[in-house]
């Protein structure tokens, strides 16, 4: 752990903004670092600090908002009206939908600078802000302090009203002061007490002790924060900075990042950044642990989350704009169950956030989407015919089409497949939509179909080499590319003929395709990390740049001149993950030597 730089005091909150700069609230001053340079933005009182989707500064003083301008850091704004009168510790937190909460005030701050209601809150405390989100869209937060702290949750079946949870029952309220959502689907507590975790699938069983260990108190743990990895990070009253993963291989994993400082008293405020640094604050002094060599966020960049786990999905770009519809996902509330999407949701990159645009007229999964004359279309997939909201059931395929007007908002129904298809490859090639293999009720398909504008119905065209499902495909200078774990062809529409691709260095059940920088980029497994890309002109494979973590099922695109790729799922505990992350590769992956 590198000390970077003396604080005049306790450092209470640590923001890490995307130019660079960290701010820092530290005895009660706003304070903002960048290159070496420590200068004082505000001084009295500062409570909390977070950073707007416009990369304005937001925080609270006293009793009032402040706003500090992205275009102008001289030009500050009083905007305490949006919000109400921030009261208790006063914190700020921008949620991943971009909204802006601080903790007392009667109201939170829309991307859009509308201020909204805030959910109901009947408990002791101040009102209370979400601190953290779970893969299953629900906030947590701990409100209060002492004998009336509690443990809240605001779930996503039923976000009018927070929840209180039961904390330990062999611990006083008094023990607990931190909470944190990690990527591997647990909430944490921490505080007096030591750690303990919950499993929102199943809260009956309660806050779990760490296995094997379930006298470690590790210290107490006086600050919790995401590690680079998505682990949860713990700083320790002895200045120490700990990852913890509970499952996968071993039960318990326990790795220390850093060692504090000679003087560093208890870590007091953490936090990691997107190139891949630890910021650690203590009583006195702001510190870094720097990203090694091999971290994925050399190759990767994290941008705005999807609004919970989801997988089975894919991404059409149009006008600009990030789309994905449908979907599954194996946990989504409070308690976390099996639940089917049936929302279209839009990435605006300039916002770096996800919102909902629109909705299917019922939830689909396991459905394509494209873009085509300045329409989404969503092609086949399937419902569960059980229980369709909550996936329970055999899965029946569907032949639906329905097409989304970003301009009017509105929908229409398209021509029906003339099969239907679930898990099938769709593009757009040529001006024409195709839409290629999946499944029936029963079997993989190998028949294709496609459709241009204006027709009224999808016309044959030539069929797969093999039956083709739970698999990928992109289009890349007007070739189709699919690849499953069985082969990896090529189709040209004009020649109306496939290929059979040099034989890869892994076929992978629903990697992440997509077309990129001249090549077929093959990106990850729910096993595995390993990427490769399949260069057209030599006919040769290359690797790729390793995924943060395994995954299929993912979306992939080209966005923006940037390879993007977004949700997805993988093993972990032998069972599988959800994801809510997306990514961008960085222009400079290939600067640095090795995977």
């Amino acid at each position: 752990m590198d000390l970077i730089m003396e604080l005049p005091g306790q450092a209470t909150a640590i923001v890490p903004a995307h130019d660079g700069a960290v701010y820092i609230v530290a005895d009660g001053r706003l304070l903002k670092f960048r290159e070496g340079i420590l200068n004082e933005l505000a001084d009295g009182d500062i409570g909390g600090v977070t950073i707007g989707v416009d990369g304005s500064i937001y925080y609270t003083q006293d009793t009032r908002i402040i706003r500090i301008s992205a275009a102008d850091s001289s030009k500050t704004e009083n905007i305490t009206t949006l919000f109400g009168n921030p009261a208790g510790t006063r914190q700020m937190q921008r949620t991943p939908d971009g909204r802006l909460w601080a903790e007392g005030a009667t109201q939170s701050l829309s991307p859009d600078g509308m201020s909204d209601a805030l959910a109901e809150y009947t408990g002791p405390n101040t009102t209370p802000i979400p601190q953290t989100r779970d893969l299953y869209a629900n906030y947590w937060t701990i409100a209060g302090t002492g004998m009336q702290t509690e443990v809240l949750v605001l779930s996503a079946n039923s976000p009018e009203a927070w929840q209180t949870i039961p904390l330990p029952k062999d611990s006083q309220p008094a023990d607990w002061e931190l909470i944190l959502a990690d990527d591997t689907g647990m909430v944490w507590i921490g505080g007096q007490g030591g750690l303990r975790y919950l499993d929102p699938h199943s809260p009956d069983t309660g806050w779990q002790t760490l296995p094997g260990a379930s006298g470690l108190r590790l210290s107490a743990a006086t600050a919790l924060a995401l590690s680079p990895n998505g682990l949860t990070m713990a700083g320790l009253v002895s200045g120490q900075v700990i990852e913890i993963e509970v499952g996968g291989k071993v039960d318990l994993s326990i790795c220390v990042l850093g060692e504090g400082t000679p003087k560093s008293g208890p870590v007091t405020a953490l936090t990691s950044d997107s190139d891949g640094n630890i910021w650690v604050g203590n009583d006195s002094e702001l510190c870094r642990i720097s990203a090694s060599r091999r971290a994925w966020q050399k190759k990767w960049q994290a941008l705005g989350r999807l609004p919970g786990g989801n997988h089975d999905i894919f991404a059409a770009v149009l006008d600009g704009m990030l789309y994905t519809a449908g979907g599954a996902t194996g946990g989504w509330g409070f308690p976390a169950t099996p639940h089917v999407f049936d929302e279209l949701w839009a990435y605006d990159p300039r916002e770096d956030i996800w919102r909902v645009v629109g909705h299917l007229p019922f939830p689909r999964c396991y459905n394509g989407i494209v873009a085509l004359g300045g329409e989404i279309w969503n092609v086949g997939g399937a419902i569960y015919t059980e229980d369709n909201i909550n996936a329970r059931g055999p899965r029946w395929p569907l032949a639906d089409v329905e097409i989304y007007n970003p301009s009017t908002k509105s929908w229409r129904s398209g021509p029906s497949l003339s099969t239907g298809r679930q898990e099938p490859v769709v593009v757009t090639v040529n001006g024409r939509i195709y839409a290629i293999g999946g499944a029936d009720e029963n079997d993989a398909l190998d028949s294709v179909e496609s459709i241009g504008p204006g027709e009224r119905a999808w016309r044959s065209e030539q069929s797969l080499p093999r039956p083709m499902h739970q698999y990928a495909g992109c289009v890349l200078d007007d070739i189709i590319y699919v690849l499953d774990q069985a082969g990896a062809f090529s189709f040209d529409p004009k020649s109306e003929q496939w290929t059979t691709l040099p034989h890869a260095p892994q076929l992978p059940q629903a990697s992440q395709i997509a077309a990129h920088d001249g090549q077929v980029w093959v990106l990850g497994s729910y096993e595995t990390a390993e990427g490769y890309r399949y260069d057209p002109v030599d006919k040769v494979w290359h690797w790729a740049p390793d995924l943060p973590s395994p995954n299929s099922w993912g979306a992939a695109a080209e966005f923006d001149g940037r390879l993007v790729v977004a949700g997805g799922a993988h093993l972990i505990r032998s069972d599988f993950v959800f994801d809510d992350r997306m990514y961008a590769l960085r222009p400079d992956w290939n600067s640095s030597n090795g995977k």
